[in-house]
């Protein structure tokens, strides 16, 4: 989802502030995702403060986009570490 969001910030034309509306099951079919997952998912990220929801629309502040590029940035510098790790081994 948040591969997702972030690409849907960067398509915006207005770059400090991202508002959506779209679907929970729009969300589901451009994810891959179940719609179960999508609310689940919606709603973490809301708690960890990467998106905002304000009724039916998602928020994505600048801030908040740079928070997922970050976390996104982190998660693959692990997962290349950890491949490292295995090749070295054999």
């Amino acid at each position: 989802m948040i591969l997702l969001f972030i690409r849907l910030y960067e398509q915006e034309t207005n770059k400090k502030k991202c508002q959506l509306r779209i679907t929970r099951q729009e969300l589901s079919e451009n994810s891959g995702l179940s719609v179960k997952t999508v609310n689940r998912s919606i709603k973490q990220m809301e708690e960890k403060d990467y998106i905002t929801k304000k009724g039916y629309t998602i928020e994505i502040s600048q801030q908040q986009y740079g928070q997922m590029k970050a976390y996104i940035a982190e998660k693959m510098a692990a997962s290349e570490n950890k491949e490292v790790k295995t090749i070295s081994k054999t």
